[in-house]
């Protein structure tokens, strides 16, 4: 049993009243109980329920709060998950726009593929596919490549490409003339590895 005593006695009857219905309407919008007040006493009261209700508004409770904190754990684990997965496509973003140029790794892994296939080389990377000695510098870093040469590039090989690092946005690998070049969307040369035959 909860009461509520008025300390002050409204002066005028119809003061009392509306006092009465505003303070009825204010409790039951906060509580959704109704309350009563008992008559010449000047006093509030509202029954709180039986033990079966009370027993059944508790196992609500807490299984409102059960769901709640699990709903807080998995969002947790979810966003711990989305922000490493943001760093990590964060640090390749950095390492593909640092990746410019081939480095040995680059080179040596590509030299080797070359050895494995060169018998039966894809297009571009074939011995009829080979450019002139005069025209090896067209493939100096900066150029950018003839009309002639551009038409001549060709991707390549997937199993190779799997083995190089990503190429930086806006750049990619071709095959052209018998080297594995990387190019911008211009057909400017950024670096490129140099094939020599192995017989």
């Amino acid at each position: 049993m909860i009461a509520f005593h008025a300390n002050v006695q409204p002066k005028y009857q119809c003061v009392r009243k509306r006092t009465d219905a505003l303070l009825r309407r204010v409790y039951h919008a906060a509580w959704n109980k109704p309350l009563e007040c008992k008559a010449g006493l000047r006093s509030w009261s509202v029954t709180e329920g039986t033990s079966d209700e009370d027993g059944r508004r508790r196992k609500v409770m807490r299984t409102r709060l059960w769901i709640i904190a699990c709903m807080t754990a998995l969002f947790a684990f979810v966003g711990s998950g989305v922000l490493a997965q943001d760093r990590g496509q964060n640090q390749n973003n950095q390492n593909r726009q640092n990746h410019t140029r081939f480095d040995q790794h680059d080179q040596q892994v590509t030299r080797d593929w070359y050895n494995q296939h060169h018998d039966n080389a894809p297009v571009g990377l074939r011995e009829q596919d080979r450019v002139s000695s005069d025209r090896e510098s067209q493939f100096q870093q900066g150029n950018v490549l003839p009309r002639d040469l551009q038409r001549q590039e060709h991707p390549i090989p997937p199993d190779l490409y799997r083995q190089l690092p990503p190429p930086p946005r806006g750049h990619r690998y071709a095959a052209v003339g018998g080297h594995v070049v990387q190019l911008d969307n211009r057909h400017r040369v950024q670096d490129v590895i140099h094939l020599e035959l192995k017989f």
